[in-house]
């Protein structure tokens, strides 16, 4: 199963709400993440997780990121502070998915 998580800086963070036009992108990213599942040519191989930026901070932190909105491939960081074209989220997609099926052994 190939995870993209998204930490996002709007929306609900624990006990409080940062509102949503403080970050446009963070919706953007969400949704240019769906389309990009849909394109990859195996969406039921790819789950997409939505977590709040500021109570899961030191996770993308740990990997180098800490601008959100934070988009991470299987772990890797993708993008941050910005939102990739649909494009290339499929692209880090079928990377995963190729490197996947390379690493699962053939009987």
């Amino acid at each position: 199963m190939i995870e993209l998580i998204v930490y996002r800086f709007a929306g609900w963070q624990g006990l409080f709400k940062i509102p949503e036009r403080w970050c446009p992108e963070c919706d953007l990213l969400i949704r240019a993440s769906q389309k990009a599942i849909e394109q990859s040519g195996a969406p039921d191989r790819v789950k997409l997780i939505v977590r709040p930026w500021f109570l899961w901070f030191w996770k993308p932190l740990l990997r180098g990121a800490w601008h959100a909105p934070i988009l991470t491939v299987s772990g890797r960081v993708v993008s941050q502070g910005i939102v990739p074209p649909v494009e290339k989220i499929a692209g880090e997609i079928e990377k995963e998915r190729v490197g996947i099926e390379k690493s699962d052994p053939v009987d």
